[in-house]
């Protein structure tokens, strides 16, 4: 562990890597070590050398939802407004999309499908698709 301490105190204060990275490279680390123990590799530590305070880790954002009164207010709102802002409103609700990928879409990126669905084909963070109903099409 002494050593182990050591390399985690070079990779913080001289390495010059980012804390992501080098979070990455403790965790691979330690997955190396869970391995060769399942593997019953000799000489391996039977006992886990690097702990979950040696990296930090992402903590996965839970989705929000509107409550129903919130949903009661937005649906009043949207009936006061122009259509074209109602139309864009009630996309970002139903389709959960980001601003950029709504307002970045053209009509050639629905798709229709054989059972009469559509699929909404966006760049989100990597190429995504949704299935959409063809209410939601014609609203869109």
């Amino acid at each position: 562990r002494n050593i182990l301490e050591d390399f985690f105190c070079w990779l913080r204060t001289e390495s010059g890597f980012s804390t992501s990275y080098i979070s990455h490279c403790i965790l691979n680390l330690k997955n190396f070590f869970e391995i060769g123990v399942l593997l019953e590799f000799d000489h391996f530590p039977k006992i886990g050398l690097i702990v979950s305070s040696d990296y930090r880790t992402k903590k996965p954002i839970d989705p929000e939802f509107y409550s129903d009164a919130e949903m009661k207010n937005i649906f009043d709102a949207l009936q006061k407004m122009p259509n074209v802002y109602a139309k864009l409103v009630l996309c970002f609700i139903v389709l959960a999309l980001r601003a950029e990928d709504l307002l970045t879409l053209t009509p050639n990126d629905i798709e229709m499908k054989k059972n009469l669905t559509y699929k909404l084909i966006y760049k989100g963070k990597q190429n995504e698709s949704k299935i959409i109903s063809k209410k939601n099409v014609r609203q869109m």
